[in-house]
């Protein structure tokens, strides 16, 4: 296994990378809003729209269909302590799918920890 999945795998766990691998796996772009400000906009790159969001406290998401449309958004705060959390999110179907995913993902891990 390359290291470069690992990290991908580490990713996965956190939620608010989690939901951005998961919208651009759905063929997703992604703008990240900081303070009113678009820091990336409509992006397909996974390291730059991590880069952005772990550089800032906090940060809002915009999830854009093939054809441009919002499909949801999402509040994110990458670094709370030791967790990280999505404070707030728009119920579109995509969203609810990824929570879906999100959470079966978690029941699963914490069933296998030692």
């Amino acid at each position: 296994m390359k290291a470069e999945d690992i990290k991908k795998a580490v990713d996965y766990k956190k939620a608010y990378l989690n939901l951005v691998l998961y919208a651009l796996d759905k063929g997703c772009s992604i703008s990240v809003w900081y303070d009113g400000e678009e820091d990336v906009l409509k992006s397909k790159d996974y390291k730059a729209i991590k880069d952005s969001i772990e550089n800032l406290d906090e940060a809002e998401i915009s999830m854009y269909d093939k054809e441009n449309k919002q499909v949801g958004w999402a509040f994110l705060i990458p670094y709370n302590g030791d967790e990280d959390s999505i404070c707030d999110w728009t119920m579109t179907p995509l969203l609810n799918e990824w929570d879906r995913q999100y959470s079966k993902l978690m029941k699963e891990l914490e069933a296998v920890q030692v």
